[in-house]
């Protein structure tokens, strides 16, 4: 579980990775040592940036979020965020990564639909909180 979110001030994603596992991971030479777990660019403890939005996220869902079953909440272009329903793609078998990206883009299009009042598109990026 995430409990301090941080990035590297160069990664141009939202999701963060938590502080301490990434100290911990890395203190074992490897040659994957201080790259960032989704981007894979190179993070020196330096230019890890703690993320307020992140913590926010953490600090309002805490009590609400169960790893691995509800753990992904989407983050609309106007800062407001909200815990997403059940993680259908990790119980359900998925053919290809295809088919999974498709059943996800369907969700965040139903999560879109039920709360727009308007043809106009919302951006949205959705993260994994745990």
């Amino acid at each position: 579980k995430i409990e301090t979110p941080v990035r590297g001030q160069l990664c141009t994603h939202l999701q963060c990775f938590d502080l301490r596992n990434y100290l911990y991971t890395n203190n074992v030479v490897s040659a994957g040592r201080w790259r960032c777990p989704y981007c894979e660019k190179f993070v020196s403890v330096r230019d890890l940036v703690h993320c307020g939005l992140f913590q926010a996220i953490l600090d309002d869902l805490d009590d609400k979020i169960v790893p691995g079953v509800r753990d992904n909440v989407c983050v609309k272009a106007d800062g407001t965020w909200q815990l997403l329903g059940e993680n259908k793609l990790r119980h359900k078998k998925s053919s290809s990564k295809a088919e999974a990206g498709a059943s996800a883009a369907v969700n965040i299009e139903e999560v879109i639909g039920s709360e727009s009042d308007g043809p106009e598109e919302i951006e949205v990026e959705v993260i994994e909180i745990v």
